[in-house]
């Protein structure tokens, strides 16, 4: 990203390089096809439903369709309060649609969407409805997860089976994104198979998770989120089960700043969940009372900070962030777009251990994701060939999951 990024964190992943040296980034130009297809095929296609919602015209997003098409370096943002970041990063570089690191390019492209359509100033969510249709659309699964949770908080105490299946929802939840799908997509589908999908968890540390979890009491964790609809309500009923049972005093909830990858969520998005589950039955009107109450006692802490609407690596981390982060006990980091950037959307070999390239946390983290894009860590080779006959798009297509739990003081003992 830049000779002259800032390093925050003691411990980076190009330490535990033999050669000091970091992989490249993933670029559009340079890469298996996903990230080229995303960008000059997904990405109008997103523009363009703004337009049909009648959310902006089409007048207004006709330079930065043309930009795309024709592959023309990036335009300086006018508006926001990140806008220098960005501007400096775009004058010095000079970076295309093709040759920029693929998540600089689509953290850009919600960027911009921002500024054309006044984000900063009006405050009104571009995506709003897209993510209302996709929790009203959730009805099904949604319900099922109400059952489960209220089994759940009826145990004395959390057996195996209660959290694996919590967690399991909460993978499998991350399929609802609306950036991947922007077509939308269908809720029937992600009901939830908790047996049959196991061999789809190509990591799955979730029994190493739940031991952990035991060990606390009355600790600090930290939920940065990635979208909204059922996946957020499946966050938000796993931070439920962790205050519950007293194995965190509060979870400190990390939420965008402002909208990005379509339904990545906003504080504004969680008053609309429990606004939504205010009007619907009897136990979802509980549970939005309950969640309520959480936020006022503040056993939930929810923050948004720009920092994780950024282009840069979360080892790029500011130091404030950090240090708060550092009193965590457990960091649960929520989706594909979070996973890039814990490795810094680069171009590391699948096989590549998942604890080097995360050295630089210094409290133990879990990465919970659906595969939609082209960075993998911690499939051994073997894996990795048999992936490659079966499926050539396993490592985008989003039918694969990684739960993975990453101790480093257990790893250094």
């Amino acid at each position: 990203y830049g000779e002259n990024h800032f390093i925050l964190f003691s411990v980076t992943p190009a330490d535990m390089n033999k050669d000091h040296k970091l992989p490249p980034p993933v670029t559009p130009d340079q890469c298996f096809g996903w990230a080229r297809e995303s960008v000059f095929e997904r990405l109008p296609v997103i523009l363009l439903k703004l337009v049909d919602e009648g959310f902006v015209s089409r007048e207004k997003v006709s330079q930065l369709l043309e930009d795309i098409k024709n592959n023309n370096t990036f335009q300086e943002l006018v508006t926001g309060p990140d806008r220098d970041l960005w501007n400096n990063a775009i004058k010095q570089k000079k970076y295309t649609w093709s040759n920029a690191p693929w998540f600089f390019t689509e953290s850009y492209f919600y960027r911009r969407i921002c500024d054309i359509t006044d984000f900063f100033q009006n405050k009104k969510d571009p995506f709003f409805k897209q993510k209302k249709d996709n929790l009203i659309n959730s009805k099904k699964p949604l319900s099922q997860m109400v059952e489960s949770l209220g089994q759940t908080l009826e145990e004395k105490t959390l057996t195996e089976k209660s959290f694996l299946t919590t967690i399991y929802m909460d993978l499998w939840g991350n399929k609802a994104d609306l950036s991947k799908n922007p077509h939308g997509s269908s809720q029937e589908a992600l009901l939830f198979q908790l047996e049959q999908d196991d061999d789809k968890i190509l990591v799955n540390d979730n029994s190493a998770l739940y031991a952990y979890v035991k060990t606390l009491k009355g600790c600090r964790v930290d939920f940065v989120l990635d979208n909204v609809g059922l996946e957020l309500f499946c966050d938000l009923c796993l931070a439920e089960i962790l205050v519950h049972f007293n194995y965190a005093s509060q979870v400190f909830i990390h939420f965008k700043n402002y909208p990005v990858f379509v339904s990545d969520a906003l504080i504004t998005d969680f008053n609309y969940t429990l606004e939504y589950l205010s009007s619907q039955s009897d136990e979802m009107k509980a549970i939005a009372q309950r969640w309520q109450g959480y936020v006022d006692n503040k056993k939930w802490i929810l923050q948004d900070n720009v920092f994780w609407n950024y282009y840069t690596p979360f080892w790029e981390m500011p130091d404030y962030l950090e240090a708060a982060i550092k009193e965590s006990s457990l960091i649960i980091i929520k989706g594909d777009a979070n996973y890039r950037r814990v490795h810094g959307d680069l171009k590391w070999d699948f096989s590549t251990p998942t604890s080097e390239i995360t050295s630089y946390f210094s409290v133990p983290i879990c990465l919970i994701r659906t595969l939609k894009s082209e960075t993998v860590s911690g499939i051994s080779k073997d894996v990795v060939k048999l992936l490659f006959e079966k499926e050539k798009d396993w490592f985008y297509s989003g039918s694969y999951g990684h739960i993975q739990f990453i101790n480093k003081k257990q790893i250094t003992q």
